[in-house]
């Protein structure tokens, strides 16, 4: 097998990698949400 191949990933390795998209998912709309709701946003936010 060459190192240009793609490999499938199996059930087990979604399921595994399921709460870590969610949770990166949730947590930067949570990140918006709050940037939003913020007085002088611009000033205060990161970026």
């Amino acid at each position: 097998m060459s190192g240009n191949d793609l490999t499938a990933v199996g059930f087990t390795g979604l399921v595994t990698l399921l709460p870590v998209a969610l949770f990166a998912y949730n947590g930067y709309g949570a990140a918006v949400y709050y940037v939003e709701e913020t007085k002088n946003a611009a000033r205060r936010s990161a970026g």
